[in-house]
């Protein structure tokens, strides 16, 4: 049916939300955002038209405490956000979406993408998870 997962980020400038959809043929991959302030807030199922099936915020132990984690996007460089797995599917009486794993594999992602995009090796790349606004 064309259902996919994707991360949810918000531009806290511009309170605009962002969508990086989960491509299993391209594992480790980059979209252009303008430089800012930004949010990872959760995912979110879509279906093929990009219609927003539904959106989950990641939360710790307790539900009922979200957690985001905010971060600056710089001029001429990249920004990594972790290493995400999930899935999107479609059964006789519903849509499924979900998040299976999420890591921080800094290094190793960082390697791999350089590889797999050589026109970008020396562009600088920070982690989400030391980066603040």
């Amino acid at each position: 049916m064309g259902n996919r997962i994707a991360l949810w980020l918000e531009n806290e400038d511009l309170k605009k939300p962002i969508y990086i959809y989960f491509d299993k043929n391209r594992p480790v991959y980059a979209i252009t955002v303008d430089p800012g302030h930004y949010r990872l807030i959760g995912f979110a199922g879509i279906d093929m038209t990009h219609r927003i099936l539904g959106q989950r915020v990641f939360h710790g132990k307790d539900p009922k405490e979200p957690i985001t984690v905010s971060f600056e996007a710089r001029t001429n460089s990249a920004v990594y956000i972790g290493d995400f797995t999930g899935y999107a599917k479609v059964n006789l009486v519903e849509e499924e979406w979900a998040l299976r794993a999420g890591t921080n594999n800094f290094a190793g992602t960082t390697v791999e993408f350089h590889k797999e995009y050589p026109n970008l090796a020396n562009l600088p790349v920070f982690s989400i998870f030391e980066l603040s606004p």
